[in-house]
């Protein structure tokens, strides 16, 4: 898979050295409230990291 056509989960979670600022946050607020015992799946659906882990406009 080309990088421009890797989407941005395989990015967050299988690396992307030129990864954004943006990406890095998104990174770190998963596992910041993962390791404060949320299920990830509830994290994936919250409002910061749907909001910030779609493309933009």
């Amino acid at each position: 898979m080309s990088e421009e056509r890797q989407s941005f989960w395989d990015r967050i979670f299988f690396g992307d050295r030129d990864g954004s600022e943006r990406e890095r946050k998104v990174r770190e607020y998963i596992i910041h409230r993962v390791s404060d015992g949320a299920h990830l799946r509830d994290v994936l659906q919250e409002e910061y990291v749907r909001r910030n882990a779609s493309p933009q406009a």
